[in-house]
């Protein structure tokens, strides 16, 4: 095999993995609903069910892309049809992943620093961010599918916004020269989609992930200088409670109990 057909032997084998991991996660989620019905739930739901349509998008991308004539496919039967529908998935599953990532990140935010009810958060955002993460990447997905940018991508072995005919930017001498309205279309899907939301998402990711390590610093910083001073009156109220016979210091060299010590190190 040559490294073209290796790339998709490895994607396939690492798409399979990701698929049966990401079903037994929505598996496991969806009957623990059931019982506790939590937003933590919900958002890994919803983040296990795009990366379960990311991945079976990869997994069916050898298949279901059209065969190129420049480079044979390894298992490549499939026809426009089959391309555009492994790319709308693709879109919809991979678009979705960092979105509810975030969403995950603000709510441990809400959570953790701000002390919000499963309620409040319900109310204020989940709902919300729910329905806009649905309705944004079905409306990209839906766009990028009537104005034709999912095509066959001129490297590797699935669908997404691509120009045609495929390789055109590297060899148009063999396949000719690149759609100049679909390669317009497909720069701003790929800066928009691609590139413009994976940044700001992961952006987010970082601030809430800064805000909360500022936040278990403070709590932690506080915890110990209460603990400092609740060792020092607990020093105190000994050497004021002496028998007689013995002194200070050697009541100070007595052996902690195991809480005092965790506290010491603390």
């Amino acid at each position: 095999m040559d490294l073209y057909q290796e790339t998709a032997v490895l994607q396939v084998s690492c798409s399979s993995v990701s698929v049966f991991a990401s079903t037994t996660m929505i598996v496991l989620v969806s009957r623990g609903l059931t019982l506790n019905n939590t937003p933590f739930r919900r958002i890994i739901l919803g983040l296990s069910v795009a990366d379960t349509l990311q991945s079976l998008a990869l997994l069916t991308g050898p298949w279901l892309s059209t065969p190129w004539v420049v480079q044979p496919d390894l298992w490549s039967v499939g026809n426009e049809a089959s391309c555009h529908a492994n790319g709308f998935i693709l879109i919809l599953g991979a678009t979705a992943v960092p979105m509810y990532t975030s969403f995950l990140c603000l709510y441990y935010l809400c959570k953790l620093k701000y002390k919000m009810s499963d309620a409040d958060f319900t109310f204020k955002f989940e709902k919300w961010i729910h329905s806009f993460i649905i309705a944004f990447n079905l409306v990209s997905a839906i766009l990028a599918l009537k104005l034709k940018a999912i095509n066959p991508i001129p490297v590797g072995n699935f669908c997404h916004f691509a120009v045609v005919p495929r390789g055109c930017a590297f060899i148009p001498e063999v396949v000719g020269e690149c759609d100049s309205l679909i390669q317009l279309r497909v720069r701003r899907f790929q800066w928009v989609i691609s590139f413009a939301l994976p940044a700001c998402c992961l952006l987010a990711t970082g601030v809430t992930a800064g805000m909360l390590y500022r936040h278990s610093y403070a709590v932690t910083k506080i915890i110990r200088k209460q603990l400092r001073s609740s060792m020092k009156d607990k020093k105190l109220r000994r050497r004021n409670s002496l028998e007689p016979g013995t002194t200070a210091k050697e009541d100070l060299n007595e052996p902690q109990d195991n809480h005092q010590v965790g506290a010491s190190l603390i």
